[in-house]
């Protein structure tokens, strides 16, 4: 029963979390073909730090290829202790609500695809 437990938990976080990721990158690329193309590009950069538990090096990296992948956001360090994650913002509306989706949908994901 557990591993079917394990497996079940490991189908929903990869669903839930392509149906999210899906959606993060199509509005992060819209957003930013939209920047590119305009003739006055206007655009408020910002690096943020945010707390990240991560469990393992491997959660942690595929955490930061993650947030990489995102148009418009780049990793740009990691703190093992107390783990934080340092993350460069193309705009910054997008810090605001960062955590949130880092706490909801990110290291639930890991934890479920990469448990330790």
């Amino acid at each position: 029963m557990n591993f079917v437990y394990h497996v079940f938990l490991f189908i929903k976080w990869v669903i839930k979390f392509t149906h999210f990721y899906a959606k993060e990158i199509f509005i992060s690329n819209f957003r930013v073909a939209k920047l590119v193309l305009s003739r006055n590009p206007r655009f408020h950069d910002k690096i943020a730090e945010f707390r990240a538990p991560v469990s393992s090096s491997l959660q942690m990296v595929l955490l930061m290829n993650l947030v990489t992948m995102t148009p418009g956001t780049i990793s740009l360090d990691f703190e093992e202790s107390p783990s934080l994650l340092r993350v460069h913002f193309l705009f910054d509306d997008e810090v605001k609500d960062f955590q949130r989706k880092l706490d909801e949908y990110y290291l639930p994901f890991l934890q479920a695809v990469i448990p330790c």
